[in-house]
């Protein structure tokens, strides 16, 4: 086989999420049901949050809400990546690890934090669905 085809299908030849890179985005193949979940977690974020989906990718004001949706999804799917989760925001890899790991210590700190999650979740879950998923509440961990 051509090494240059084995390439080609390992990656997607459209532009990474960032507009200094010059690397193609990696493609990894999610799920419908794991697709649905995250638009559904991006749609309760927008409307917990009262912004819309351009808000909530694009404003800095709007890293938080970024952050519960990435630890969310992370935390509710299986085979879907950072770098997956970054091509929904438009966002590196990097910056989903670290919105990830600043959820991940703050729910167990900020009751806000961990209200925001459940609120976030709680709207997803009502959401009316085409494939079967429901993602439990959080709770902390002490």
């Amino acid at each position: 086989m051509d090494k240059k085809k084995d390439i080609e299908q390992l990656y997607f030849d459209f532009p990474a999420a960032s507009a200094n890179s010059t690397e193609p985005a990696k493609v990894n193949p999610i799920s419908p049901a794991d697709r649905e979940l995250i638009e559904f977690v991006i749609s309760a974020a927008c409307q917990y949050f009262e912004v819309d989906r351009q808000q909530l990718i694009s404003e800095y004001r709007m890293a938080n809400a970024r952050h519960l949706c990435y630890y969310i999804i992370i935390s509710s799917t299986t085979g879907v990546y950072d770098y997956d989760i970054g091509n929904y925001f438009n966002r590196k890899r990097t910056a989903v690890q670290y919105g990830i790991g600043l959820i991940s210590s703050h729910k167990n700190i900020y009751r806000q934090t961990l209200g925001n999650l459940n609120g976030i979740i709680e709207i997803a879950n009502n959401l009316e669905k085409k494939y079967e998923w429901h993602i439990p509440l959080m709770t902390t961990t002490h």
